[in-house]
């Protein structure tokens, strides 16, 4: 679950869009159970503001953020994106990664690999 503040720009035809929020993660791995609260952001990229375009994102929670078993957490990503109704619905093949160090010094990858999947913004 998450929530960003979203910003766009139109610049030499291309759409630039870049927003800053937070999301909470709960995950459960190696009979651990990490609770975080990750800030971060994801920015977007539509060439010549065409229907497809490329975005990236990265959300990191240290230890002051992270509870439970855990001690950090962070899930990074990268998607191509195809919009169906611009600026609102699209579609995307991504990768993702996502670990969390926990308090016993050992590192976990909660998901790693690519996905699909809609987007709708409302």
């Amino acid at each position: 679950m998450g929530l960003l503040a979203f910003g766009e720009k139109l610049a030499q035809g291309s759409r630039t869009e870049a927003g800053l929020g937070g999301k909470l993660y709960y995950a459960s791995v190696s009979n651990e159970d990490v609770l975080a609260l990750g800030l971060g952001g994801q920015f977007r990229f539509f060439p010549n503001d065409g229907l497809i375009g490329v975005s990236g994102y990265l959300f990191y929670a240290p230890d002051v953020v992270t509870a439970m078993d855990g001690k950090k957490f962070w899930e990074a990503g990268a998607r191509v994106e195809f919009e169906i109704v611009k600026k609102t619905a699209n579609i995307y093949l991504g990768y993702r990664k996502v670990q969390a160090d926990l308090d016993n010094n050992a590192r976990v990858t909660v998901d790693s690999g690519t996905h699909a999947g809609v987007r709708i913004v409302f």
